[in-house]
């Protein structure tokens, strides 16, 4: 019996020896450097995928000042590569591009002040359960723009038609 004590004081000792010490300098780089193992009792995080209970909006009128007046919205609900229109200078022949996400210009839309400020109007030309346009134009100047969407879980930006003159 003896000899069973200093094991187990060894055992003790040596599992103490191996937890690390959280104290406040480590604490944070210790949870954060150690990932938590998935198991039945530890799921794994579900990955957040664009969909109906992610969407900023379900209703096409409520998501649109919300994708207008905030760029990370528009980061996030833009498919790419984004199809782009614009008019050739000159000849006003029409070009269209495929942009790539590093290709594309944030924020894609002027906000609803920024509209508002500089005498633009913004209205919904069409819209239904699966496809929405949107025009934004100034009367009286050549500038419109036509922003097209596409609800599959949630609405995207899929084209930009520039066809400001």
């Amino acid at each position: 019996m003896k000899t069973g004590l200093p094991l187990i004081v060894l055992l003790i000792a040596t599992i103490t020896a191996c937890q690390p010490v959280n104290t406040g300098d480590n604490m944070q780089n210790q949870t954060e450097a150690t990932p938590a193992k998935t198991t039945a009792q530890n799921p794994a995080p579900a990955q957040s995928a664009p969909g109906p209970a992610n969407c900023p909006a379900t209703a096409f009128p409520e998501f649109l000042p919300l994708f207008l007046n905030d760029e990370d919205i528009q980061r996030k609900y833009t498919r790419f590569p984004l199809a782009q229109l614009y008019l050739e200078d000159g000849d006003y022949s029409e070009v269209t591009e495929n942009l790539s996400e590093s290709e594309a210009r944030f924020p894609l839309a002027p906000t609803i002040d920024e509209m508002n400020e500089s005498g633009l109007s913004w209205n919904i030309e069409s819209e239904d359960d699966k496809q929405a346009e949107v025009k934004i134009h100034q009367d009286g100047t050549g500038y419109l723009i036509r922003y097209f969407f596409a609800k599959d879980g949630c609405w995207t930006l899929v084209r930009i038609e520039n066809l400001s003159v």
